[in-house]
């Protein structure tokens, strides 16, 4: 009778275990396949990114960075893609350091990409201090991607933002 009861309470523990050990798995896979599906749309976006400027932007750079709502990578792909609301998004976003030097960079090949005029456009109604934060991107972008001045690049644009002095 003892003997029976020891054996039934270690099968009891083995379902006990196994349960927990089933339920810990599950939670372990559902983890990885959600990590594995973050990298997988991040490379994505980034490759398609890459693809259409023509060189690779440095994901961990950017990684932490949402505007409104949406990871940086995203915007970027819609502004490639002309979406006025996420072009101007990216044009007024304040960065720091080494990030808006980067982040200066990309926004000239952007602006290239999608055509002066069409910017000339998305950001026709900015306000005098989102001026500022644009012109001191082309600024920026234009001395460290190219070396020449937003003038030359960009002669519209420098006439309608009155190159903020």
């Amino acid at each position: 009778m003892i003997n029976q009861n020891k054996q039934t309470t270690m099968i009891s523990w083995n379902k006990n275990i196994f349960k927990w050990l089933t339920i810990s798995t599950v939670f372990i896979l559902i983890f990885f396949l959600a990590f594995v599906l973050y990298i997988f749309l991040t490379e994505y976006i980034n490759d398609r990114c890459t693809i259409k400027l023509g060189y690779e932007i440095e994901s961990t750079l950017f990684e932490d960075i949402f505007l409104n709502g949406q990871d940086y990578f995203s915007l970027i792909e819609k502004a490639i893609d002309k979406d006025s609301i996420a072009l101007r998004s990216l044009s007024i976003a304040i960065m720091r350091d080494g990030k808006f030097i980067q982040h200066s960079i990309i926004m000239v090949d952007i602006i290239q990409y999608v055509g002066e005029d069409y910017y000339c456009k998305v950001i026709n109604k900015a306000t005098y201090e989102e001026r500022q934060i644009i012109c001191e991107m082309l600024y920026t972008g234009c001395e460290f991607s190219s070396n020449t001045d937003v003038k030359s690049v960009f002669p519209k644009l420098y006439y309608q933002l009155n190159m903020c002095k």
